[in-house]
């Protein structure tokens, strides 16, 4: 007997023989629902570190701290795909584009020590970062 696939189990799809044919309402009705899932996790990991970070700024901290970005987007890139190659090159990407991105944790903490606004703080913070990304793309070759 054939593995029952999620369409079949909740009614979204006939068996011909030993296959199950998905019957969509559109074709792209899957990658939505699948986009609005991802959407909704990140969202919700989002609004977990924010409310963790106004209680305890080192549990939030470590919380964001955490890959939980790029770990999601490996694993729905694996889901999506089965293409280890697509998800080494991915991963690999992301070691290097995490470099440049430290800037704003340097630049943003020491301008508002330095006694600039938040919003001067972080916009210097982000320039770093973009500027650094630049730097890094161009010395990938990309």
């Amino acid at each position: 007997m054939p593995k029952p696939t999620f369409l079949h189990m909740y009614g979204r799809g006939r068996t011909d023989g030993n296959q199950t044919v998905p019957v969509l309402d559109h074709p792209s009705e899957v990658g939505v629902s699948q986009f609005l899932l991802k959407t909704l996790i990140s969202a919700l990991l989002i609004a977990a570190a924010s409310e963790l970070g106004r209680r305890s700024t080192i549990a939030g901290a470590l919380l964001v701290s955490l890959p939980l970005t790029s770990l999601l987007a490996i694993v729905w890139l694996w889901r999506d795909t089965r293409d280890t190659a697509r998800v080494a090159a991915f991963s690999s990407e992301i070691f290097w584009l995490v470099l440049p991105s430290l800037l704003l944790f340097i630049v943003l903490p020491l301008s508002l020590r330095l006694g600039y606004g938040f919003w001067t703080s972080l916009g210097a913070g982000t320039l770093a970062t973009i500027v650094g990304y630049g730097v890094m793309l161009t010395l990938r070759g990309a």
